[in-house]
């Protein structure tokens, strides 16, 4: 990856899903460890994860859940701490869950680029060809990370900041990449995506 550009930006995610106790209680050490790493765990309506047979100690009260946690210095270390979602061991999903990047970018320069809508057209396209059959059906058919489809509608939906788009222009000032599926596969499809974005945005 472009070493230059990443030390541009901080780092940050949500995930959805059902996570054990002992997973959480890992993420709050590492809080505590790290002090301006911050993490909320909360309700989410929108998931629906199948509880059937599992065993005690399934999230609080066992409500299918999202997790924000952030702001990361570094692309790597984000990563190290995604990797501790292991489908199927301390963490549940489905379909119906999302996990969502988000990018801090200070430099205005870059954040022009990266908000132009024939750049946001590419990385569209790569996504939906190159990553995971999940992320696939995400793309093609998921109501909560909309592609973009035309110019005039798409600078109107990105000067108002709507939400469920492929990648949203947060009014928290990140750029929030919506489009990503918690899978097995997340580890080497974020890897994959922010490669070929570093790539492209060096070209610009």
């Amino acid at each position: 990856m472009n070493q230059e550009l990443l030390k541009n930006f901080t780092w940050g995610f949500e995930i959805e899903g059902l996570f054990h106790d002992s997973l959480i209680d890992k993420l709050n050490k590492l809080g505590n460890e790290k002090h301006y790493i911050e993490m909320e765990v909360k309700d989410d309506s929108s998931v629906n994860v199948d509880m059937d047979d599992l065993e005690d100690g399934w999230g609080i009260e066992e409500n299918d859940r999202e997790i924000a946690i952030g702001v990361f210095k570094s692309f790597d270390e984000m990563l190290k701490v995604l990797k501790m979602f292991r489908n199927r061991e301390n963490y549940l999903e489905n379909s119906s869950c999302g996990l969502h990047i988000h990018l801090g970018v200070k430099d205005e320069l870059l954040r022009a680029k990266i908000g132009d809508y024939s750049f946001i057209k590419k990385l569209q396209k790569w996504a939906g060809e190159n990553l995971c059959d999940r992320i696939k059906a995400r793309l093609s058919d998921n109501r909560y990370c909309k592609c973009y489809r035309g110019f005039k509608c798409s600078y109107r939906e990105w000067r108002l900041r709507e939400k469920y788009r492929f990648l949203c222009n947060h009014p928290q000032r990140t750029f929030e990449f919506r489009f990503f599926s918690p899978c097995v596969h997340k580890i080497n499809n974020v890897k994959k995506f922010f490669e070929f974005f570093l790539n492209e945005l060096d070209k610009k």
